[in-house]
């Protein structure tokens, strides 16, 4: 028989954080990239915790439900940046063009969906064990999303926090506001600015993984404890509006406000 110490040993040894994640348009090789970034992120804040990648999101689905998935994903596109709305119309060729890109046989960049209906959308097909309070499934996607503001328009964003939640990687690059330097090239040269922004690019997809992982964090605290992005542009934490603040607050030393630190304490525990 088991001693008590030994049953406590195990209990302590048990991770209390489990993400899963499904992807949806990214390689494989990129999803395990921001795995790893998470983990290394977990073991630092010293949060026990399982990580995992269980595939695509589409792989749930059979080839009917694909049919009736891509219908709604055609609903859910923002083609009007101040007004709510889910198409009535959806035509053949729009179905057939989402149903490509679920295969991963194009990529609709330039295409924008609503960001909580896709998530509406993935919640309806998800196994009743993925939405366990315990669990967070984490869908990243190559699609961009965007969610409807206060001040009566769309906004594109990096990630959308619910069940499951949604971290888009062509939001990072098209979500922040780009370098002041940016806006002053494109007045001189429109050349030179395409060049300084595929740099910028170039660079920023390079360090999705660093940067997904504060997302994933936060997505985290937002779905477990209800606490938001900080308001301060310096925290790790923050929704960083622009590029700048992008790169400074998810790469490098890692800085937290208190209310952040008060959050990442009460996980541990």
């Amino acid at each position: 028989m088991r001693s008590k110490n030994h049953r406590k040993s195990i209990k302590q040894n048990q991770s209390n954080i489990e993400v899963l994640f499904l992807s949806d348009g990214v390689e494989d090789s990129e999803i395990r990239k921001i795995q790893y970034a998470t983990s290394e992120l977990f073991r630092y804040f010293k949060l026990k915790s399982k990580i995992e990648y269980v595939g695509s999101v589409w792989s749930l689905l059979d080839q009917k439900s694909l049919q009736n998935v891509s219908y709604k994903l055609v609903r859910i596109r923002v083609t009007n940046w101040s007004k709510q709305t889910v198409h009535d119309f959806v035509s053949p060729a729009e179905i057939n063009f989402e149903l490509k890109k679920i295969r991963g046989e194009i990529n609709p960049f330039g295409i924008i969906y609503d960001g909580f209906l896709f998530c509406g959308i993935i919640f309806e097909f998800l196994p009743t064990d993925l939405k366990s309070s315990r669990i967070l499934p984490v869908v990243i996607t190559n699609r961009q999303i965007a969610t409807f503001g206060e001040d009566g328009r769309y906004h594109i964003r990096i990630g959308v926090f619910s069940v499951p939640s949604i971290i888009s990687t062509n939001g990072f690059f098209s979500a922040p506001a780009k370098p002041v330097e940016y806006h002053l090239t494109k007045m001189v040269s429109e050349d030179v600015a395409l060049i300084k922004a595929e740099d910028l690019k170039n660079y920023i997809y390079k360090n999705i993984p660093i940067f997904a992982r504060a997302y994933i964090l936060e997505a985290l605290l937002w779905n477990n404890l209800g606490v938001p992005f900080c308001s301060s542009p310096r925290c790790f934490l923050s929704d960083s509006h622009t590029t700048d603040e992008l790169i400074s607050t998810k790469k490098g030393k890692i800085f937290l406000c208190d209310m952040h630190k008060d959050a990442l304490e009460h996980l541990r525990s």
